[in-house]
């Protein structure tokens, strides 16, 4: 529901109901941003870890703009969090088995944490105006299992740092420690929603709290208990669209994409992705390979594995560059790329040395580069680049007279 008024600041939700037989009532339960900070929601396997997570996201994504709300996603569990990737919000969803994507989503939030932290230190510390972001991991144990626990620290850092920076951390587990969400990082959480485990010493366990208190019936999806006002009491999490998981995946699929339609503001940064099949048209029309090459040092080349940020031949550290590979391997695929990225440099002269006939003067045509086919050609081309060079030389030596260096 984005227009209307709402709290100023706050961004709140609601996921449930509790009862309060002390007072004879029961009540909405809320997750309050800031107030909630990191939040875990534990439970057995099938008691709704999961719908509670997307719910959570639902509600919040519904009552938000994603100028004032955004998420990313890694699911861990049965892929029930898949269904809000269309939603504006979403910078990215990483699924289990897509390994690289999970890499960069980190690299990508870790990013996010150095710009926001040096935004308050611009900001003398005081409160900036970037959106609250939610990090939301479900089945921190299969995450762990098939990640081989790479990327612990990084969450753990998230959940060190992240509040002051406005970025919290959603995760499901069986509980805290062996098995479950690592105790350095539960430390952390400040709101805890358990569902239901196996024995009755666990919930006091997971929630940390003494005396005695009801337990929650068995057997009911999304039945639990939570901490209202320092109380725990028996709560019934909300599923949005529903329990059955088909019918409730594919409305909320047809919701987020109706917001992504309506939706014409800004969107969060999307996780790096590296297309399976790209032509070099579309490489150039992405907005990174634009940006970079709007500067004249830099030769645009492809996609850096680890991240899928653009990467280039350095111009102005770069002078002499080998592209090597068995046959077949695409190196003159390379050349024509940076031959591409070359004639499009402002003021810039192409040629192309080909000896052999290796298919390129076609290319060199195209682009209005000189084509240099034989020995005498190049020659001749080297002896009218002396001067040239000279004077580039002088011109050098005189700028670094001044105290000028060469960047």
């Amino acid at each position: 529901i984005w227009p209307g008024a709402k709290e100023i600041g706050a961004r709140s939700a609601p996921v449930g109901r509790y009862d309060d037989p002390e007072n004879q009532e029961q009540g909405t339960y809320r997750i309050v941003y800031p107030d909630s900070g990191h939040l875990a929601v534990c439970g057995m396997s099938g008691t709704g870890k999961s719908t509670f997570l997307r719910t959570l996201v639902f509600a919040l994504i519904r009552r938000y703009t994603p100028e004032e709300l955004q998420f990313y996603a890694l699911d861990y569990s049965g892929g029930l969090l898949l269904s809000l990737r269309d939603a504006p919000h979403c910078g990215g969803v990483a699924a289990d088995g897509e390994t690289e994507e999970t890499g960069r989503l980190f690299l990508l939030l870790d990013r996010i944490m150095e710009e926001r932290k040096e935004d308050r230190k611009r900001k003398n510390g005081r409160e900036g105006t970037q959106p609250v972001l939610l990090v939301v991991l479900d089945d921190f144990s299969g995450f762990q299992e098939k990640t081989g626990g790479k990327y612990e620290e990084q969450v753990l850092r998230l959940s060190r740092e992240g509040q002051a920076n406005h970025m919290y951390l959603l995760v499901s587990g069986n509980g805290f420690g062996t098995g479950g969400i690592p105790r350095g990082i539960g430390e952390y959480i400040r709101t805890t929603v358990c569902l239901e485990v196996n024995e009755r010493f666990k919930y006091a366990e997971i929630m940390r709290a003494a005396g005695t208190f009801a337990v929650p019936e068995r057997g009911i999806k999304g039945r639990g208990i939570v901490s209202v006002g320092g109380r725990i009491l028996e709560f019934q999490a909300a599923a949005a669209g529903g329990w059955d998981r088909f019918s409730s995946s594919r409305e909320l699929e047809r919701q987020c994409r109706k917001m992504d339609e309506v939706w014409t503001g800004k969107r969060p940064r999307l996780v790096p992705h590296i297309p399976d099949r790209l032509t070099f048209q579309e490489f150039k029309n992405t907005e990174p390979y634009r940006k970079m090459a709007a500067d004249r040092r830099y030769l645009p080349l492809g996609y850096d594995q680890e991240d899928a940020s653009i990467c280039a031949v350095d111009l102005r550290r770069t002078f002499c560059w080998v592209i090597q590979g068995r046959d077949g391997t695409g190196k003159k695929n390379v050349m024509r790329i940076l031959m591409n990225g070359a004639s499009c440099i402002k003021e810039a002269r192409l040629y192309l040395i080909d000896f052999q006939d290796k298919g390129l003067a076609g290319e060199a045509k195209k682009l209005g580069a000189g084509y240099l086919g034989d020995e005498m050609a190049a020659y001749g081309f080297f002896q009218d680049s002396v001067d040239m060079v000279r004077a580039r030389s002088r011109k050098k030596r005189e700028l670094e007279g001044e105290g000028m260096d060469q960047e």
